[in-house]
């Protein structure tokens, strides 16, 4: 009998993180990704259900576009942009589709914890309130801590589309 309701419990509660996720598979925010207080990148993304695009402006001007089951990575410093084909999963994915086991953790906000982890990643943590995703922070497999963070977040996304450039070489891979 103990078992029976602990299950339930456990299933109640990875239901309600499901509901949680549910509400953030559209946005738009403008994103820092940084490390030891330093920032290593930024940039703006516009999510849709597994559709991206991701226009980073720092370090360097690059698109990293998801549509459907074509990745598009354009670099503006060599005028290139690489296709590849096939069912990629990026980390931001991979956390929407809770594939990393999100479970409730106490802080100061709302946060979840990954419970499946991988080679790469030791501990993953999203911080969010009702409307927003704040933050994720991770430990990688080098024991580097990242932060991403997410500023000026907006449910909903824009016309998720991506157009090659005319001037740029296409390698697909």
């Amino acid at each position: 009998m103990r078992f029976l309701i602990a299950l339930i419990l456990l299933s109640l509660k990875l239901s309600a993180t499901e509901t949680l996720l549910d509400r953030f598979q559209k946005f738009t925010s403008v994103i820092s990704v940084s490390s030891n207080n330093v920032e290593l990148s930024s940039g703006s993304i516009s999510y849709d259900s597994d559709n991206f695009l991701y226009s980073i402006t720092s370090p360097y001007s690059q698109i990293i576009a998801k549509i459907d089951n074509k990745v598009y990575v354009q670099d503006d410093d060599f005028k290139q942009v690489f296709i590849y084909q096939g069912d990629y999963d990026f980390l931001i994915q991979q956390i929407l589709d809770n594939e990393v086991g999100l479970q409730s953790y106490e802080c100061g906000s709302t946060c979840l914890r990954a419970s499946i982890l991988d080679e790469n990643i030791q501990e993953l943590v999203v911080e969010m309130s009702e409307n927003k995703i704040s933050q994720i922070l991770y430990l990688d497999a080098k024991n580097d801590a990242y932060v991403i963070k997410f500023l000026n977040f907006e449910l909903g996304a824009k016309n998720i589309s991506y157009n090659l450039p005319m001037d740029y070489e296409i390698i697909e891979q």
